[in-house]
């Protein structure tokens, strides 16, 4: 038995019984927490009922769909390196057409470097990496009578100190 219409399935109850459920549509948005600004490149895992499985990566506009989804309980998880998510999880009943709104806070920064000196003595073999934030500030500078104004986000990094023997 098929339906004429695609957002409707059916389900089997018994050898003459059959019920028919409309299909479910998600639809999530995930913007960054302080600037609300769309997050890409989150990775969405998404579980349903039977063993149903399927997970996307977020475009630049901050938004996936997931259409067709057969009613019932799904779990919803959000992940991407350096960010957090709230909810980070979520479990929910979907009967219909559903809109997720997430909000990311980047926690975590990295960034990678070369050991180097004044004397430009060069350590071809040493790695340096900044693995977390330990303080963060706003700088702001103000030149009144030529309006400018410049901020400056400036980050302190813990510093970790390796050597590479490749």
């Amino acid at each position: 038995m098929k339906s004429p219409k695609q957002k409707i399935f059916f389900c089997h109850l018994d050898r003459y019984d059959y019920e028919a459920q409309q299909l479910a549509n998600l639809r999530v948005t995930v913007s960054d927490e302080i600037s609300q600004n769309a997050v890409s490149d989150v990775r969405i895992i998404l579980s349903g009922p039977d063993r149903f499985r399927a997970i996307l990566t977020i475009g630049e506009d901050g938004d996936v769909s997931f259409p067709r989804l057969e009613p019932g309980d799904y779990f919803v998880i959000f992940e991407k390196k350096e960010y957090r998510f709230n909810p980070n999880k979520i479990e929910l009943n979907l009967t219909g057409n559903e809109h997720l709104d997430v909000a990311a806070t980047r926690y975590q920064f990295t960034a990678y470097g070369k050991l180097g000196s004044l004397s430009n003595k060069q350590f071809p073999n040493y790695k340096v990496e900044g693995t977390r934030v330990l303080k963060e500030k706003i700088v702001k500078f103000f030149l009144k009578n030529r309006k400018f104004f410049l901020n400056l986000n400036l980050k302190i990094f813990l510093i970790r100190l390796f050597y590479n023997d490749e």
